[in-house]
């Protein structure tokens, strides 16, 4: 009788032992989920902060860069630098949206004019009697091509 007892207590030892086995497994399974949303909220701040920090470069470097190696010392280097900028700064944005897999699109009335803005250029550019000229600009004045409106639609967004 005496070792039915102890076995019976062996048996509910190492029973307690393999459930707090598992329980501690589902507290470092939930402080993983807990360690994983603290680097994705820090994912997130980080672009959130690289996205800023473009925007900021984009309005405060376009006027001020110019150089003398192009035909137009102003036009292009300044189409160039908003391209790529604006590129980077999209680039970020998607990224904090994806770490966030949330996309919102305020439907302001200002949107919806600079998307129709967007829309009415595009519909031009097709009608007009040089599309590709349109698209793409003339070779002294590219400022009025329909690539620099998107720039500047997509920098209005972003």
């Amino acid at each position: 009788m005496e070792n039915f007892i102890e076995e019976q207590k062996k048996t509910t030892s190492i029973n307690s032992e393999e459930e707090e086995r598992q329980s501690s497994h589902i507290l470092s399974s939930s402080e993983n989920e807990r360690v994983e949303e603290e680097k994705n909220k820090l994912w997130v701040t980080m672009f959130g902060r690289l996205n800023f920090y473009t925007v900021l470069a984009t309005i405060f470097l376009v006027p001020l860069i110019f150089s003398n190696q192009t035909f137009n010392i102003l036009e292009l280097p300044k189409q160039l630098l908003l391209g790529s900028l604006v590129t980077l700064s999209i680039f970020f944005w998607l990224i904090k949206t994806v770490l966030l897999s949330q996309f919102k699109f305020n439907k302001s009335v200002l949107n919806v004019v600079v998307l129709v803005f967007l829309i009415s250029s595009a519909i031009s550019t097709i009608g007009s009697v040089s599309p590709v000229t349109s698209f793409l600009g003339f070779y002294a004045r590219g400022s009025d091509s329909f690539i620099v409106i998107i720039m500047l639609v997509l920098f209005f967004f972003v």
